[in-house]
């Protein structure tokens, strides 16, 4: 009897489901309450370390399209957020701007947090999101 107990808890806890890359940044963004992201039609998550060309393109797109109130930018897994703000200056203070200090956004064993990814949102929820791969450029549907 103890046998079968140990072996019906031993299937109970290691069946512990994986959280998937789009969920874990789902569930990010709904902690964020202050940000209305109802107003936003796309995230574009943007990390500071990982694949250097495809920041580089991610960098260059958001100064391109800061002043698109549709898109809300975060900067993620910064490693200096002065070299940062002398590459980008005080566009950083934007009100659709999030510098995430704390690498929240920035999920550790997953790829995609080595690549700026895009996300297209509605109602708060995450419709489809696409992780920019190199020598791809960026662009929003």
């Amino acid at each position: 009897m103890k046998e079968k107990l140990f072996v019906i808890l031993l299937l109970l806890f290691s069946c512990k489901r994986t959280v998937t890359y789009e969920e874990n940044i789902s569930n990010k963004l709904d902690d964020l309450d202050k940000f209305n992201f109802q107003k936003y039609s796309h995230v574009v998550i943007i990390p500071g370390s990982g694949c250097s060309g495809c920041i580089s393109e991610a960098e260059a797109f958001f100064l391109e399209n800061y002043e698109n109130d549709k898109i809300f930018f975060i900067f993620t897994k910064i490693n200096s957020l002065k070299i940062l703000r002398l590459r980008i200056g005080d566009l950083l203070d934007r009100i659709n701007v999030l510098i995430d200090l704390n690498d929240i956004f920035f999920i550790k064993n997953s790829t995609s947090s080595l690549y700026p990814v895009i996300l297209n949102i509605q109602n708060n929820k995450i419709i489809t999101y696409k992780v920019l791969d190199p020598g791809e450029n960026m662009e929003i549907n």
